[in-house]
């Protein structure tokens, strides 16, 4: 990884781990988000560019009903509403309820 190199030049000691954009990973991650703004838990702050990608977004299913946003039948650019996705996986599958954190801000 080129980040890694990187981060390593100048001393930055920062755990990286993959994260898939497919249907496997993905969908877990779709699920959160979806629970998130259902539960009124996520609070954006009117940001328009995070605004413009969600109103871009379309999810497809795969035959399992796993979901993910999906950027070529999406209209338009989608990548903060995914990068918002998967960061609200990675907090929920590292406790972020519990430390504290019930309404998210971004």
């Amino acid at each position: 990884m080129l980040w890694t190199k990187h981060l390593a030049d100048i001393g930055a000691d920062i755990p990286l781990s993959p994260f898939g954009q497919g249907y496997r990973e993905m969908g877990a991650a779709v699920d959160v988000l979806e629970r998130c703004v259902a539960d009124r838990r996520l609070c954006h702050g009117a940001n328009p560019i995070l605004t413009m990608c969600a109103s871009n977004a379309i999810a497809t299913a795969d035959p399992a009903g796993s979901r993910k946003l999906d950027q070529a039948r999406s209209r338009g650019r989608i990548d903060g509403l995914v990068a918002l996705t998967m960061a609200l996986s990675v907090a929920d599958k590292h406790g972020g309820d519990e430390a504290g954190a019930t309404i998210w801000s971004v």
